[in-house]
């Protein structure tokens, strides 16, 4: 079966259609995760959230090229779960820095 007759399935809610684009398209999520090699994440995480935003765009596909929908909803989905991850770790780090900013520094002559 062919993209086309997946999205027409799929947009007119066959479940079985729907899980096949996503099948089809999760290289897709790979080439995605490849950008993201290096910065700190394990590329299983990366591509778990990705396939969250996949499997998104196979749920509200708009019409139109599927693949450029769903490369911004994988896209966007990655990049909010980073963003939340960047700013809970750095409000974690601020809160355990705030006693230590708080102490009076002392000096002792030996």
């Amino acid at each position: 079966m062919d993209t086309l007759e997946l999205l027409k399935k799929a947009r007119s809610g066959d479940r079985v259609a729907r899980n096949q684009l996503v099948e089809q398209n999760v290289g897709l999520v790979w080439n995605i995760v490849k950008r993201f090699h290096g910065r700190g994440y394990e590329a299983d995480d990366i591509f778990q959230i990705g396939c969250i935003g996949l499997c998104k765009a196979a749920a509200t596909d708009k019409g139109g090229t599927f693949s450029t929908y769903a490369y911004r909803l994988i896209w966007n989905e990655i990049c909010d779960a980073l963003i939340y991850s960047t700013r809970r770790q750095a409000a974690e780090f601020s809160s355990d820095m705030i006693p230590l900013l708080a102490e009076e520094p002392t000096v002792s002559i030996a």
